[in-house]
């Protein structure tokens, strides 16, 4: 088998040596076990007998026998953390044998499985009737111009108010939605007035409440252009609340400026980055507050990201600005451990070390946002050389995020790089594979075993490697010019700036020599390139 097999939590090495869990452990495999192992893996859900497993491992050991299949069957359990009464693994099916029943974890997207936005349900609605109608057709087009506006990736649907047509997974699908419009017909004067209230399906908190009039005659164009109005309105207000953030309670568990900015970017198509309308919301929200100090320590942040992604474009003097904006309004968020462990981050990046790492603590100490500071503080460490100290951080981060969720991803993402860093191979191993199974574009799933495991043939299956040899010289430039930008630059020492790109470096010096890499990053990363000459 040439590649890595992943089951359940497991990572099972090409060779079966090892297995690698999703808490960092190593398994190690005997030879028996190996050879049960990759029995077992080649027919899922095959009954297997006794007779069938003894033979598979017979000429590991002649004097093997029939009651030995039960015992390295329990030692085998034992190691995968099975249990014969609720297994993951390894099914007994007593009296004829054994199936292998474990599943490769499933890659996820953004939230397929979940609604984005469930309309309903509705109250006061009533049944038959004029009234009745206007509701079908307001509640039908107002999901078709929210489709429209909000792009075809997201999962728009109505949710009835008799919830005993849906079948269980549709209503844990509403349940789970990102957000809900929640409606109230009541009469007024006469006339059906509908009240809309926005909120997040999660936490309850809401971010806008709406009014329309409904009618009979729904089809004609005043009401079509009412509803086109509404819909822009909770589009704009959606945006809005997850830029702004406003009145939402900060929590422990609450994501970073940075997190939250680039899910404003993605919010209406997943493919596309809107950071630019971002940014245009929030220079039009300092020009009409001057002293909203959230919103200038947002625009910097959304400044960074943009500076950082290779599908945006910033001024020159980006930088400039930034950096003034911090200063500036710095006084105004000391009591703010979000903002402030957001603009510690950033003065870190522009070279105020000692001033970003007082502020990261301080931030730290308020409270109560410990997934977002630790993350910061922990950046920090490791950027300054403390890479263990640093990973430390990262996992007390990790602890309190919601599992598969954006940030959960981002943080194991760094703790691989911190590992790689100072060749923490192992932690690589058990932490990489995860992200790159919840990554869903290819070419990044691609990027990232190349980085990672491009010198670890065990993890860098042939297809893998067979794809990436086939990468044109102008794609590795621009990958190495990428990452060096944005991951390497920071590091203070130069061993972990070279653990980080070694292997990356050396397969495609194999391919294309060492003038795939621009001279600059040469000259930065000398051990990597010996053969440049220093001017």
């Amino acid at each position: 088998m040439s590649q890595i097999q992943y089951f359940g939590d497991l990572a099972f090495e090409a060779n079966f040596v090892f297995a690698h869990t999703s808490n960092q452990e190593k398994i190690k495999f005997s030879k028996h076990e190996r050879a049960l192992l990759r029995y077992f893996i080649a027919r899922p859900h095959m009954l297997l007998t006794r007779a069938m497993l003894l033979e598979c491992v017979q000429n590991a050991e002649a004097d093997t026998i029939d009651r030995n299949i039960d015992y390295l069957l329990s030692r085998l359990r034992r190691k995968l953390g099975d249990s014969a009464r609720n297994p993951q693994y390894i099914a007994t099916q007593y009296g004829e044998g054994y199936l292998w029943i474990g599943k490769p974890p499933q890659a996820k997207q953004a939230s397929p499985e979940n609604v984005f936005l469930s309309i309903g349900p509705i109250y006061g609605a009533g049944t038959g009737g004029d009234k009745a109608v206007a509701i079908d057709r307001f509640t039908n087009n107002l999901k078709n111009t929210l489709k429209d506006n909000f792009g075809p990736q997201r999962d728009i649907r109505l949710r009835p108010t008799d919830t005993s047509t849906l079948s269980a997974e549709e209503l844990t699908a509403h349940d789970n939605a990102q957000y809900a419009l929640e409606l109230s017909i009541l009469s007024v004067n006469g006339r059906w007035q509908c009240s809309l209230i926005a909120l997040k399906r999660k936490t309850g908190h809401v971010f806008g409440t709406f009014r329309h009039e409904l009618c009979a005659d729904y089809d004609n164009a005043e009401q079509v252009q009412a509803t086109a109005k509404l819909s822009n309105s909770i589009k704009t207000t959606l945006w809005e609340s997850q830029i702004f953030r406003a009145n939402e309670a900060t929590t422990m568990v609450s994501d970073p400026l940075s997190v939250g900015m680039y899910k404003a970017s993605k919010l209406f198509e997943h493919d596309t980055d809107n950071s630019t309308e971002v940014e245009k919301r929030l220079r039009q929200q300092l020009r009409d507050n001057p002293n909203d100090h959230k919103a200038a320590i947002m625009l910097v942040t959304n400044l960074n990201a943009q500076y950082y992604s290779a599908d945006c474009v910033v001024a020159e003097d980006w930088d400039q600005e930034a950096e003034l904006l911090l200063f500036e309004h710095l006084p105004g968020i000391q009591n703010d451990a979000l903002y402030l462990a957001s603009a510690a981050d950033r003065l870190y990046d522009f070279g105020h070390y000692e001033l970003a790492e007082n502020l990261a603590e301080r931030a730290l100490d308020i409270g109560p946002s410990f997934g977002a500071c630790y993350m910061v503080v922990g950046r920090m460490k490791v950027h300054r050389g403390s890479a263990e100290e640093g990973i430390a951080y990262y996992q007390h981060s990790l602890e309190i995020t919601e599992a598969d969720s954006l940030f959960y991803i981002m943080l194991k993402t760094m703790i691989a790089i911190a590992a790689r860093a100072i060749g923490d191979q192992n932690t690589v191993r058990s932490t990489i594979p995860y992200v790159i199974n919840m990554e869903t574009d290819d070419f990044k799933k691609l990027a990232l075993s190349i980085v990672f495991f491009a010198d670890d043939e065990a993890f860098f299956p042939t297809d893998i490697a067979a794809a990436a040899k086939a990468l044109p010289i102008e794609t590795a430039t621009f990958l190495m010019d990428f990452l060096f930008t944005i991951a390497i630059k920071p590091f203070s020492k130069q061993e972990h700036r070279e653990n980080l790109l070694r292997g990356f470096v050396n397969f495609f010096s194999a391919i294309h020599g060492d003038e795939f890499a621009p001279e600059a990053i040469r000259e930065a990363l000398p051990g990597l390139f010996p053969n440049t000459a220093v001017h």
